[in-house]
């Protein structure tokens, strides 16, 4: 949980470094958040409507289906910017520029390339941190390991 609080602390800090835990227990986080959001969806009768959509029918919302949809939207617009700022300091650990995250987003718009945008970020993201420091800082791996937790 630390990790998750930690990233909301840092959620405008394009600069220094995070390591593969920061980020991936963030990931981790927003995963778990959005089943037990769709679960909720789903108890409000959420998906019942798409349904009626599919069926041609008229869609029935309950005001509790409308209420979890509008926290989602939300929470979505709120994890924006840390989710980029995360992901920035990931590649900074990993010796990469954040222009990099820049880059892959845009060629992730492009078919096919896009596909390839994505595994080169995914690979990136599961990269062992840089050794020693690096022109974004010093590693928070080495940190930690020393009592200092960055």
């Amino acid at each position: 949980m630390n990790w998750y609080v930690q990233v909301w602390k840092r959620w405008s800090d394009f600069q220094g470094r995070s390591r593969r835990k920061e980020y991936w227990m963030w990931s981790l986080a927003n995963v778990v958040i959005a089943l037990a959001a769709t679960i909720m969806f789903a108890i409000a009768g959420g998906f019942g409507s798409y349904v009626a959509v599919l069926q041609h029918e008229e869609p029935h919302f309950s005001a509790f289906a409308l209420l979890v949809l509008a926290v989602i939207g939300l929470y979505s617009l709120a994890t924006i910017v840390p989710q980029l700022a995360v992901t920035v300091r990931r590649f900074h650990d990993v010796g990469r520029s954040g222009w990099w995250v820049l880059a892959l987003i845009v060629l992730s718009l492009i078919p096919f390339i896009g596909f390839l945008a994505s595994i080169a970020m995914l690979v990136f993201e599961v990269l062992d941190s840089q050794p020693g420091g690096n022109q974004w800082g010093p590693n928070p791996k080495e940190d930690e390991t020393q009592g200092i937790v960055a």
